[in-house]
């Protein structure tokens, strides 16, 4: 399950986050207004339709939702229920999971989506939480992922730090990353982006290939940060 934000206005970027087994959920999102769809893709298609469950709040001519400075949401107990069309303008949501690397102390990941294949042209960037599950709700259009672990937490990558691309398994291979086409109301539940490449003492990518006993983050249902 998942919570996306959709700005109110043109002016902003839709933020989304996981719903935790208990219902609970946290949203990074800035003070302003936005429409709330809950969504479930219960039919396990990958488009959202006719027998998912939707809640939505200050959608159609619903007064929008206020994000408060600080941080207040105002929002009672939504109830999921089956519908036959969601409602118009859910953007695209991606969830996935970073794979193969052991995170700790401050570690943080960070999954960025990419316009081009080459990684360069940056248009979206999400963290994932401990166990690398991470949930975004782009613009429509094609994308290529990069995930970086950034094992100092200090912003920059450097010497051990870490990083894996949407498609790769191994970088010295043949792999090279994979376009991932995304709709408005496509649900992207598969996008697993396994480390496989770590920074040397020389500043260059090295191949990484996680140890048998590390405790890799495994899937965890998790609610979003």
């Amino acid at each position: 399950m998942v919570i996306v934000l959709v700005p109110a206005a043109d002016d902003g970027h839709a933020v989304a986050a996981l719903v935790a087994d208990d219902g609970s959920f946290r949203v990074a999102a800035k003070p302003g207004q936005y429409r709330l769809c809950a969504v479930s893709d219960l039919t396990g298609d990958g488009i959202l339709g006719a027998g998912d469950l939707v809640a939505t709040r200050g959608w159609g001519s619903e007064e929008p939702l206020e994000v408060t400075p600080d941080g207040e949401l105002g929002l009672s107990e939504l109830a999921l229920a089956a519908v036959e069309q969601p409602p118009a303008g859910v953007p695209p949501i991606v969830v996935g999971q970073v794979t193969g690397a052991q995170v700790e102390g401050d570690a943080t990941i960070q999954v960025t989506f990419c316009t081009d294949e080459a990684l360069t042209q940056e248009a979206l960037s999400v963290a994932a939480n401990a166990s690398g599950r991470f949930v975004a709700a782009p613009e429509p259009g094609t994308y290529y992922l990069r995930a970086t672990i950034d094992q100092a937490g200090d912003g920059t990558l450097g010497v051990g730090d870490m990083l894996g691309f949407y498609g790769v398994q191994d970088l010295l291979g043949q792999d090279t990353p994979q376009p991932l086409a995304l709709v408005a109301g496509v649900l992207r539940a598969d996008a697993d982006i396994a480390i496989s490449a770590r920074i040397d003492e020389d500043g260059r990518l090295e191949t990484y290939t996680a140890p048998e006993d590390a405790d890799t983050n495994a899937p965890e249902n998790e609610p979003g940060e």
